[in-house]
């Protein structure tokens, strides 16, 4: 597909805006930083940011949508030749590097947010995210790696409740230890709690 010219300068102008609003966010915390403050910064009217982003919150759905892009484009390809049981351990692993990269403070905020539009984004079984790990889990039950015990969705929810159960932990220990390391180690016995 190409873009026109004010195609590419409009999603130029919204990643500057992303951009910059996350890297306050990260030095500030979310609650610390303003529309006003990520349009001066950006260079943007407040308007501009309103074109682009309807809330701040916004900036969080745009986040998980980048998240959806790096399993699509950077965590899928690397699956191919793996076991279920491998692909489903790399795949939770990868979400403690993608909470990582995006950092305490914002995880935090995911947690806190208690908007229906985040909320339903977050449990969007149609987003890329769960459609590859519905795969993946869908892939070894029919190969009798993991239990038929819970259905594929459940048996997706219960993977989900742990990883954000090992992101929240991190965020109330305020980042303290390396999350990719916990999350390694606990993947261990998690993962033996849903084999075959």
């Amino acid at each position: 597909m190409r873009y026109t010219s004010r195609e590419l300068k409009a999603k130029k102008n919204k990643k500057k805006i992303f951009v910059t609003a996350i890297d306050l966010i990260r030095k500030k915390g979310y609650d610390n930083v303003s529309i006003n403050e990520i349009c001066s910064l950006s260079g943007f009217t407040k308007g501009a940011f309103y074109h682009y982003f309807n809330s701040k919150e916004d900036l969080l759905i745009q986040l998980l949508r980048d998240v959806d892009d790096y399993y699509t484009v950077e965590v899928l390809p690397k699956l191919d030749g793996m076991s279920s049981t491998e692909k489903l351990t790399y795949f939770m692993q990868q979400f403690a590097y993608c909470g990582y990269g995006v950092g305490v403070d914002i995880i935090n905020n995911l947690f806190k947010s208690q908007t229906k539009v985040l909320n339903d984004f977050m449990n969007d079984y149609d987003r890329p995210f769960f459609k590859i790990l519905l795969e993946i889990i869908d892939e070894g039950q029919k190969k009798g790696e993991f239990t038929d015990k819970l259905s594929c969705k459940e048996l997706a929810q219960y993977c989900m409740s742990f990883t954000w159960g090992v992101l929240h932990n991190w965020t109330l220990e305020n980042g303290e230890y390396d999350i990719e390391e916990k999350m390694k180690s606990y993947l261990k016995v998690f993962i033996l709690s849903i084999l075959y």
